[in-house]
């Protein structure tokens, strides 16, 4: 609902925006490729977070929640003061 939301208000000012499905590692607006994108192994690459390897599945321990938090991966092509205002608008209206 997030990520629909926010995707929904970037893309009626005319950016691109797009997020992962973190079961199939796809894009859910843009289904035009298969490239697969990894919101676990990217968290872990850049914002450092520890992900050990549990069976065969990639496991996120959030810094400070651990294992409760699940990441998520939002892009966009958009100035960031645009991010930032579609996010805190549909923040406020999910609150």
């Amino acid at each position: 609902q997030w990520a629909v939301a926010i995707c929904g208000r970037l893309s009626s000012q005319g950016f691109w925006c797009d997020y992962v499905n973190p079961l199939t590692l796809l894009p859910v607006m843009h289904n035009e490729t298969d490239a697969k994108f990894s919101d676990s192994e990217a968290a872990a690459l850049l914002l450092g977070y520890k992900a050990p390897i549990a069976s065969r599945e990639f496991l996120l321990l959030h810094p400070k929640w651990g294992g409760s938090a699940f990441a998520g991966t939002l892009v966009a092509r958009a100035p960031s003061d645009k991010i930032k205002e579609a996010v805190a608008s549909v923040e406020a209206e999910l609150a």
